[in-house]
């Protein structure tokens, strides 16, 4: 099994406008499977924008979930099927937290710098 994990924050001045960005981004492979979670969270002072993606791919079959939400609202949310629109739906915010996702990743970065 191979896994991927980053974590990247930065920060994005433009005249009185700052942005501060966290990306999430984790890939697992194992044989014919592949799953795949990419997080984005953007705070400007226009609000909050989150959005994921989540891909699960195997021999013959690509499943994805894509979500958006602002200001903390309930997620818009699309599933696909082989590229295929499936279903549209509203999903409540708690639903799809990446909080947890971070943090963990996170001490496993610390401990990777540690080690040089």
């Amino acid at each position: 099994m191979d896994t991927y994990t980053s974590v990247t924050y930065s920060i994005k001045k433009h005249n009185d406008n700052v942005v501060k960005t966290i990306e999430y981004n984790s890939s697992i492979k194992d044989q014919d499977k592949m799953i795949n979670t990419y997080y984005n969270n953007n705070i400007s002072n226009d609000g909050q924008n989150e959005n994921f993606n989540k891909i699960l791919k195997d021999k013959n079959n690509t499943y994805e979930q894509i979500g958006n939400s602002q200001n903390k609202t309930d997620w818009n949310v699309q599933e696909y099927h082989n590229h295929t629109k499936q279903r549209e739906y509203i999903d409540k915010y708690n639903n799809h937290k990446f909080d947890e996702y971070i943090i963990d990743a996170v001490p496993s970065l610390t401990n990777l710098l540690l080690d040089k």
